[in-house]
């Protein structure tokens, strides 16, 4: 056809027609993994805002403006820091006091120790905003962020604050990795043993809190896949973990575990903790759940049953590698949608953090702290188990007054801000 021979020319018609095919092939490929094409202002703004805090500075959207989807996205990810910068306080590696310590105290000691406990969440609570207003990967904080109210813990019963810190700094370590090692560590975390009284389930006295949250809020979601018979099974699983006075980590007591057979999702055996992680890991309703979460945090709007399927999927087949369930969220459509964009209602840490890291706050943490409460929002005391309720949960009369109290103050105070208003980086709204 058209004159061209095989033998005298290499390029023949159906060569050129393979290769223009082949060609269109590559760039379809690569506008549906990201776009072949540079970032605009709007879209840029729209990926710090969800993956960070909003509103973004000047300099971060410099960055990755230059880029396409798919760049700016591994960019962020590439850039992720598991280790905070700010020195953790100086009593995080501290041992509670022994019981028979504390029962001979007097009530004045009794009091002392519950002042410094107070006063150390409060240190807590400043540490992580000097961390979130430092940080030079907003992502990751943005994760911590996620998983601290995903896997709660509360100063309400865990008393001991360095439990908490390091609780905060277990859940830094796997924010980006492995959910299975994740959900492995947080079973026998110690401020989750006092959150959910996992310290007190014995075998002859099961205490089933944990097993009961464990199903219903960190793997399966409430109602879905298994029974009641299921969560006093795995309480009794469960059973064995202790925390004593000389050590920071969870202690096994042999003795103190039920070793009968246990029937936990269909399956009969003298089940460990290990086992039951392992048991409910392979059932397909947790890579679900977890996609549903992120998909709730980062792409908003309703839900989209296709799409999460689509990310839970990728998510098992990864061996649930959260990095790449969150890689494929930021990349998908869903994502871009614009119809997406701006109905997401900023919590109280994004409006706060955000406001904060734009005027370079160098004032007192403690206000942060405070002005984050008064919207609704203090770290490391969520209102249950369930964690913060988001969405217009955080929009109520007096929090809303709260946030424009805030922008007012400082905007007030620091003017260094007014002039960004016209290029649109200034956004003090409550959506993101």
């Amino acid at each position: 056809m058209f004159g061209l021979k095989k033998k005298r020319y290499s390029f023949t018609y159906r060569g050129a027609k393979r290769f223009v095919l082949g060609v269109f092939g590559v760039v379809i490929v690569m506008m549906v993994g990201g776009g072949c094409y540079a970032l605009s202002q709007e879209e840029a703004r729209h990926l710090l805002a969800r993956t960070g805090f909003s509103p973004p500075r000047l300099t971060e959207l410099e960055t990755i403006v230059p880029l396409t989807r798919g760049e700016a996205v591994d960019f962020l990810l590439n850039k992720s820091n598991l280790s905070p910068k700010t020195p953790a306080p100086a009593w995080v590696g501290e041992l509670p006091p022994a019981y028979k310590v504390r029962k001979k105290w007097s009530s004045i000691e009794r009091q002392a120790f519950n002042m410094q406990n107070r006063q150390r969440l409060r240190e807590l609570q400043s540490w992580w905003v000097t961390e979130l207003l430092s940080t030079t990967s907003p992502l990751t904080e943005n994760l911590v962020l996620f998983w601290h109210n995903h896997f709660t813990s509360s100063f309400q019963r865990v008393k001991w604050v360095p439990y908490l810190y390091h609780q905060n700094i277990l859940l830094r370590q796997h924010a980006l990795g492995d959910f299975k090692r994740l959900l492995r560590e947080i079973v026998t975390d110690p401020a989750m043993l006092f959150f959910l009284d996992g310290r007190r389930n014995h075998a002859k006295q099961p205490n089933e809190n944990f097993a009961r949250e464990f199903f219903e809020l960190f793997t399966l979601g409430e109602g879905n896949g298994y029974t009641e018979k299921d969560i006093r099974e795995a309480s009794r699983a469960f059973s064995g973990w202790v925390m004593r006075p000389d050590n920071v980590k969870a202690i096994f007591k042999p003795r103190r575990h039920d070793n009968g057979l246990k029937t936990i999702l269909g399956n009969t055996g003298n089940f460990s903790t290990n086992d039951v992680v392992s048991l409910v890991l392979e059932h397909p309703r947790v890579s679900v759940h977890i996609a549903e979460k992120f998909f709730v945090s980062y792409i908003g709007g309703k839900m989209d049953r296709a799409e999460i399927e689509r990310l839970a999927r990728l998510f098992r087949q990864s061996n649930y590698n959260i990095r790449t369930l969150f890689r494929a969220i930021l990349l998908s459509n869903a994502f871009w949608d614009r119809a997406r964009r701006g109905v997401i209602i900023k919590t109280p840490s994004d409006m706060t953090i955000g406001v904060a890291r734009l005027v370079q706050w160098r004032g007192n943490t403690t206000f942060l702290v405070n002005k984050m409460k008064s919207m609704g929002q203090e770290f490391f005391r969520p209102p249950n188990v369930k964690g913060w309720q988001g969405g217009t949960a955080w929009i109520t009369a007096t929090s809303l007054s709260a946030r424009n109290r805030f922008t007012a103050r400082l905007l007030r105070d620091l003017g260094k801000v007014g002039e960004r208003e016209a290029d649109g980086t200034m956004m003090m709204t409550s959506m993101k």
